[in-house]
């Protein structure tokens, strides 16, 4: 592989605002606010706030919440 497509690949996992809102089912207006907290990893681009797809699947591993059986 060579290195241009590994940029390209690695422009396609990386999603904007726009597409990760949508995909988690909440507003942009509640990403940005993670953002300016810092709650959620980002890849700043100039202007432009994107999401790296294995951070975000990593970030999402890390809230699940673990059930605990009781007997």
């Amino acid at each position: 592989m060579n290195e241009n497509n590994t940029s390209i690949e690695d422009s396609r996992r990386l999603l904007s605002i726009g597409q990760l809102s949508q995909q988690l089912g909440i507003s942009v207006k509640t990403l940005y606010g993670w953002v300016c907290l810092r709650q959620i990893p980002y890849v700043k681009m100039g202007r432009l706030v994107k999401f790296d797809a294995r951070d975000i699947e990593k970030w999402i591993e890390t809230k699940k919440s673990r059930c605990i059986a009781v007997q």
